[in-house]
């Protein structure tokens, strides 16, 4: 498998900590079994708008790359949607 296609279809690592309470959530998006990142940050946005949601993938030597955040709360979530898209 090469790094174009791991990284497009790769697992999303992501981690929400709202800022007002300090707890933090993290989980994965698996867009190469139908999760759709989109529909992801749309769900995670609804917890509140004091949120701040950073994402990453990892290639195959274990490296992060497509790291990517955004502070709910200063920036439209319709970034964050786009983060990932092919």
């Amino acid at each position: 498998m090469n790094e174009r296609t791991f990284s497009l279809g790769g697992v999303i690592h992501w981690s929400i900590t709202d800022m007002s309470v300090g707890k933090n959530r993290r989980g994965t998006c698996l867009p190469y079994q139908g999760d759709s990142w989109a529909h992801m940050v749309k769900f995670l946005k609804q917890t509140g708008p004091d949120e701040f949601l950073t994402a990453y993938q990892v290639n195959h030597l274990g490296d992060t790359i497509n790291y990517h955040d955004i502070d709910f709360s200063e920036e439209d979530s319709d970034v964050a949607e786009k983060w990932f898209s092919k």
